[in-house]
């Protein structure tokens, strides 16, 4: 058959366009498949096959095979393969515009999204293994939980809280993993708060609750039908920041610059939480009012102010109130006005290059700490100087949502997100 031409070890040049929504739900799914680390690189590639009005997505293992066919518009038929999670957390990332894909004179994949543009990497597509036919499909989702509020944002992306009794309820990037008391009887739940993108897949999703609550007896809590912690409203800000409100009985539900520190009386409170834009930290939660209390509404107007109301006795007022007594409460919680800059030195870098962040703030003391964030990992805190800090790090290969956060007790504030785009290192053929 003769050597390859470079571009026939790169693939065809292939040009198509695809809905958003549909191509990011298709690569999602076909990359479920797929492991964090693969002893075959070529493995770690989603095939992509573009013919007349379809495009068909595959990946492969000689174990298993994961394949999904979907429309789209191809103005030049043809096979290419690249790094399927890299695709993966770009294609959940783009904006609300149509995706044109295709192979340029060197052999790289562009895809282009309204104003954005990536370059990938292409892999030799006839080193790939041949995938053989599936037969047939099956599944079993359970539905054992139950959501009780949800928020959507302007990129429909959905926001939902509510109970869970389930100890395995799928989470990522959580700011809380795991369910608060692993030995808790079966009755006890935790509240949870998730995130999922346009096309239904899943963005971040986390247990918020504690190990135990005061009262109810040995067997359990058992006021509001036995619960511990529960969430009952939810709204969402113009940057993507969660704020969840409702209920607990739990002695060590997470508090982060609560403005009330422990329950009034009894055995419980209401509480409101305001999560980070990638879903890995909270940014504060506090308890508000007494025992049997909780948040049932929430909103949030433009400026990131959260507005709340419910059943909530024993609750602190400001001066003036318009009723200081009675049965349910209307409560306001003031967002800061300063804002925290983020930036990257260079996206994309190849795996193994350091990634340098800097974030400005000039409304904190000298010395104050920023806290860099790679969705759920803690990258490190820098002390300011001269309103800036700078850290240098290294990141696996993907697509890294960064922020910097800054809180003082009182006030907190969230940079936006910075997508850091890291490359597979290169491979040699």
């Amino acid at each position: 058959m003769g050597n390859p031409s470079p571009q026939d070890d790169k693939g065809d040049p292939v040009r198509f366009h695809v809905n958003r929504d549909v191509f990011s739900e298709a690569v999602s799914f076909v990359v479920k498949l797929l492991p964090q680390r693969n002893p075959q690189p070529i493995l770690a590639g989603v095939l992509i096959e573009a013919s007349e009005a379809r495009l068909s997505l595959a990946a492969f293992d000689y174990e298993a095979s994961a394949r999904t066919t979907i429309e789209a518009t191809v103005d030049e038929p043809g096979t290419i393969l690249v790094h399927g999670r890299l695709l993966s957390d770009i294609a959940s990332r783009l904006p609300n515009a149509p995706i044109q894909i295709e192979v340029d004179d060197d052999g790289g994949v562009v895809l282009t999204c309204g104003s954005a543009r990536f370059t990938l990497a292409s892999m030799p597509v006839q080193e790939y293994p041949a995938i053989p036919e599936v037969s047939g499909e099956s599944g079993l989702v359970p539905a054992d939980d139950f959501a009780t509020a949800i928020a959507i944002d302007a990129s429909n992306n959905a926001y939902i809280t509510g109970n869970t009794h389930s100890f395995t309820f799928p989470v990522l990037n959580a700011f809380q993993s795991q369910k608060g008391g692993v030995n808790s009887p079966n009755d006890i739940d935790n509240a949870f708060v998730t995130k999922l993108n346009a096309a239904g897949n899943l963005v971040y999703s986390s247990f918020l609750g504690g190990a135990a609550c005061t009262g109810g007896g040995t067997g359990g809590c058992l006021l509001f039908g036995g619960y511990v912690d529960k969430g009952m409203s939810i709204a969402v800000d113009a940057q993507g920041h969660a704020f969840v409100g409702g209920a607990t009985q739990s002695i060590s539900f997470p508090r982060v610059d609560s403005l009330q520190p422990a329950f009034a009386s009894g055995g419980g409170a209401g509480f409101v939480a305001k999560v980070s834009q990638m879903g890995g930290a909270l940014l504060f939660s506090t308890l508000l009012g007494d025992s049997a209390q909780f948040v049932r509404g929430l909103a949030v107007d433009a400026a990131g102010n959260a507005y709340g109301a419910g059943p909530l006795t024993n609750f602190p007022t400001t001066p003036g109130p318009y009723q200081s007594l009675g049965g349910s409460a209307v409560f306001k919680i003031t967002s800061g006005s300063a804002s925290v800059g983020l930036t990257s030195a260079a996206s994309p870098v190849t795996e193994g290059q350091p990634v340098t962040l800097t974030a400005t703030y000039s409304s904190a003391p000298q010395g104050a700490a920023i806290i860099f964030m790679d969705g759920a990992v803690n990258l490190g805190a820098v002390a300011l100087s001269n309103g800036s800090a700078i850290l240098s790090t290294q990141l696996p290969s993907g697509v890294h949502g960064i922020t910097a956060i800054y809180r003082d007790g009182s006030v907190e504030v969230e940079s936006p997100v910075v997508y850091q785009v890291v490359n597979p290192p290169a491979q040699c053929n």
